[in-house]
């Protein structure tokens, strides 16, 4: 595979690394030297195999020699960190030496480390380790809010680099200066306490890095000094995990099963109805209603969490705008509802179609935005891969409902045209509807296809859940 290694070795490694570099040259202005940019060189055998030495040993030291911050929780104890920052004192490089190492999606990517004066993002010192077309660098950023400018001296504070991308994880270790000024707020690393964030995405266009659509990690709790090797603990996240799980019981399960029985099972079970009212209405009302509610927990408990609606960019991820026209098409869909005129009204065959549209519109949006959703954690590829699985069957069991309903409609020569439009598409019969009592034919057929559906779509919901939560 590609490999690209350059800069200055770490000292453990001095001895063992010889590379050929341009003597940094006096910013007289700035008072420190600024590394020139460097271009990827093509090491040998032997440097990447001790730049991938320090990446195996970077867990050394933790806790005792230098402070270890990354994600997923608990990571630097199990030395399984998908993103690490390390950070020690270094008196004879006259600063910190800091380390940030990640994995990487493809040939570019970026792993950032940020300093914040609280957990949230905003006003904050980014320590971006980036490779670009073959270029792996360190870069000094800043975020004024929600996003992140890099700064106009990239390499403001820093020096003593080393950088590295190989096999798909990028490393890059440098000195920072112990006091920085940077856009008028002055951090000093031997006296500030901070909470430390480590973010990972794309790589954005013009001065700046994508949306940290990989993922991203906060410290909780104090504010930690630089100079201490404690243990750092990741900002509470089970605001977000509950959101993700409660939308995932919402649209891959609820809804479906709800939108499956309103559609293929009005006439199904009427000889059991429950205070005159049919079967499916009930598990349909039910299933929806529960819908409805996971849906606006969900959506209360991340914009809490968020302290308002995230601000990823819909050219990094659509998450967000998705997400929302499905919770507000869903908000309306029981008002729509409590409204819905008698079976004989004109306007009947209009709320039909309304409540139909926006049924089916929150639905789709739900699971486009969990699609979306998916990238932001680790395990988006099995996650999405699942999920796609459930859209699969999803459809296939519609197709075969479908055909197996037009092909018993066929054979007992029932003419679909003399069905009422709120038979097809409403969202039930009339409520006080006397029949015999008897289902239509086909009534084993729908009931196999549906309990086929529930063991799937159940299965596909738990292992999502399962994935998520873990």
């Amino acid at each position: 595979k590609a490999s690209a290694v350059h800069g200055i070795a770490p000292r453990e490694y001095i001895q063992r690394i010889s590379i050929n570099i341009k003597m940094p040259e006096m910013n007289k202005r700035e008072g420190y030297y600024r590394p020139p940019t460097m271009q990827p060189d093509h090491p040998t055998g032997e440097i990447a195999k001790s730049i991938s030495s320090a990446l195996d040993n970077i867990y050394q030291g933790c806790q005792s020699e230098k402070g270890c911050f990354g994600l997923p929780d608990n990571c630097v104890s199990e030395k399984n960190c998908d993103f690490l920052m390390t950070y020690t004192k270094s008196p004879s490089e006259g600063g910190y030496r800091i380390e940030i190492a990640g994995d990487v999606d493809g040939s570019s990517g970026y792993v950032a480390g940020a300093l914040s004066m609280d957990e949230s993002m905003g006003d904050d010192s980014v320590m971006i380790c980036r490779t670009e077309n073959g270029i792996t660098d360190v870069l000094m950023a800043w975020n004024p809010g929600k996003s992140n400018d890099i700064l106009e001296d990239s390499k403001l504070g820093i020096s003593n680099e080393a950088t590295s991308f190989m096999d798909g994880r990028i490393y890059c270790s440098f000195v920072r200066d112990v006091e920085t000024n940077i856009m008028g707020n002055d951090f000093n690393l031997d006296t500030d306490k901070y909470n430390l964030m480590v973010a990972a995405g794309g790589v954005g266009s013009g001065n700046s890095i994508g949306y940290h659509t990989v993922g991203r990690s906060v410290s909780a709790g104090e504010q930690i000094s630089l100079g201490s090797f404690a243990s750092v603990a990741g900002k509470d996240d089970s605001a977000r995990t509950l959101h993700a799980c409660f939308m995932v019981v919402a649209w891959v399960f609820a809804a479906s099963a709800g939108m499956l029985m309103a559609r293929y099972f009005k006439k199904t079970w009427r000889g059991s109805k429950y205070r005159n009212i049919d079967q499916w209405f009930h598990w349909h009302r039910f299933l929806m209603g529960l819908t409805w509610l996971l849906t606006m927990v969900g959506f209360v408990l991340i914009v809490v969490d968020l302290k308002g609606l995230s601000q990823i960019p819909f050219s990094d991820n659509p998450h967000v705008v998705f997400g929302f026209l499905s919770t507000a098409f869903c908000f309306i869909q029981p008002f729509m509802a409590l409204l819905r005129c008698s079976p004989v009204d004109p306007m009947r065959p209009l709320f039909n179609w309304l409540h139909w549209f926006a049924g089916n519109s929150a639905h789709i949006m739900g699971i486009v935005a969990i699609f979306y959703g998916l990238k932001l954690w680790k395990a988006a590829y099995g996650a999405s891969l699942l999920l796609f699985i459930f859209v699969v069957s999803h459809c296939f069991v519609h197709i075969v409902l479908t055909i197996g309903e037009w092909f018993i409609n066929s054979k007992a020569e029932q003419i679909s045209n003399n069905i009422p439009m709120q038979d097809e598409h409403g969202s039930q019969t009339p409520l006080n509807f006397v029949d015999k009592g008897e289902d239509a034919p086909g009534g084993t057929f729908r009931k196999a296809m549906l309990a086929f559906y529930i063991v799937v779509n159940f299965s596909i919901t738990l292992a999502l859940i399962i994935m998520i939560s873990g």
